[in-house]
């Protein structure tokens, strides 16, 4: 507009005016270099990601074996013991479950397909009877003590038939799983 008038535009104006029109090249410039840092960002996740399945992986099989070994556990010699590990392999299963779901959710971001940890899956399987067994068995030991122990008048009649119901039906369970899967020595 002003070129059209013929106004004479100072140096500064002129120079304002040219640097006001190299802005769309600077933020595309800058746009560019963003893009580029963002790619090589990503490279650098999904390797650390790749890395972390890897290791993943590794200890999914130390966590099926662990579950395999439940097998060994035929006596309630050692069942705080026995208890104990049960539930310390109940944790480390349910901290592998929640970590599978982050890896699928950055697989999800990455946009590569998620991956199916079958391995996951079939331990929690193998593992749920033992889990269910051990679970019952240790709550009836611990409480079936309290009741032999307790005063009569201070024992929970509910209570009492609530686990009692409670554990027999896990133990039906636990022994219609073993008899189908040709555990009998639990």
């Amino acid at each position: 507009m002003l070129d059209a008038l013929r106004y004479p535009a100072s140096q500064a104006d002129f120079q304002l005016r040219w640097s006001v029109f190299g802005w769309p090249k600077k933020l595309l410039d800058l746009a560019e270099e963003v893009r580029g840092l963002l790619g090589n960002k990503r490279e650098q996740l999904a390797r650390l990601m790749q890395e972390e399945q890897a290791r993943f992986s590794d200890e999914l099989r130390v966590v099926a074996r662990d579950v395999a070994n439940m097998r060994n556990f035929t006596s309630a010699e050692a069942l705080a013991e026995t208890a104990a590990h049960t539930s310390r392999l109940k944790a480390r299963l349910a901290r592998a479950e929640e970590q599978a779901r982050l890896f699928n959710s950055r697989e999800v971001l990455f946009e590569v397909p998620a991956t199916e940890y079958t391995e996951l899956a079939r331990a929690q399987k193998d593992f749920e009877p033992f889990c269910m067994l051990w679970e019952a068995v240790y709550q009836w030991h611990t409480c079936s003590r309290s009741w032999m122990s307790d005063p009569l008048h201070s024992v929970d009649a509910e209570a009492v038939e609530r686990v009692t119901g409670g554990v027999y039906r896990d133990l039906v369970k636990c022994a219609r799983t073993f008899s189908q899967t040709g555990l009998t020595a639990c």
